[in-house]
């Protein structure tokens, strides 16, 4: 059993892992088996999160490569209304050639360049989003049987814990010049009955003292 912890306050792998060199080393085998399959997952998960944030970040910009080739597109070849279409209608019925309407085929490439870059990208991002949830069950699992590792305090352990760090921050003060305990704020007024019953110890935070008239 070991005390190894591999997190830091904000879920990452601690950056100063390397100076646990000579606990890792004293681990057992199988545990220092799960600790490096424990690293190695959960760094996998997390250059999966990066993927899927940067396809995401790819997907927002070809999205508005799109919307602006679709927007020149409609632009320069406007979409046949009602009124065109029963037009060309009515000429076809009276033996009339339809009047030609020229294609702007450069902005129709371009309208479709972006919307194949954008189906590209979508698809990169479901293809990163489904593997990051494996990645996130893996790791979800490794990081299951590294705590299986580690020894659960108990209550002593707790409280000596406690008193350790206690004693090592008075040791510092003392070290630093200053007093060993850290001093109390003094209220800013206390009248002179609250002093005195304070003093008797008949004072508590939720109870004032009572005037009984004889």
């Amino acid at each position: 059993m070991t005390n190894l912890y591999l997190f830091d306050g904000y879920g990452k792998i601690r950056s100063d892992l390397d100076t646990e060199a000579a606990t890792i080393e004293a681990l057992p085998d199988d545990h220092r088996t799960k600790l490096f399959e424990c690293i190695a997952a959960v760094k996998a998960s997390e250059a999966g999160q990066d993927r899927v944030a940067t396809a995401r970040g790819d997907v927002r910009q070809k999205e508005a490569v799109y919307n602006a080739a679709l927007a020149a597109e409609q632009k320069a070849n406007p979409p046949a209304t009602h009124k065109s279409a029963l037009t060309a209608v009515i000429a076809a019925n009276e033996g009339r050639k339809p009047v030609k309407v020229k294609i702007n085929k450069e902005t129709k490439a371009k309208l479709t360049d972006a919307d194949m870059a954008l189906a590209e990208s979508r698809t990169e991002l479901n293809r990163a989003t489904g593997e990051l949830r494996l990645l996130e069950t893996k790791a979800s699992a490794t990081i299951l049987a590294w705590k299986a590792c580690l020894t659960t305090p108990t209550a002593d352990e707790v409280t000596r814990q406690y008193i350790k760090r206690g004693d090592d921050e008075r040791v510092r003060r003392v070290a630093a010049g200053l007093p060993a305990e850290i001093p109390r704020p003094v209220p800013a007024h206390q009248w002179e009955i609250e002093k005195v019953f304070a003093n008797r110890g008949k004072v508590s935070a939720n109870r004032l003292p009572v005037y009984r008239g004889r």
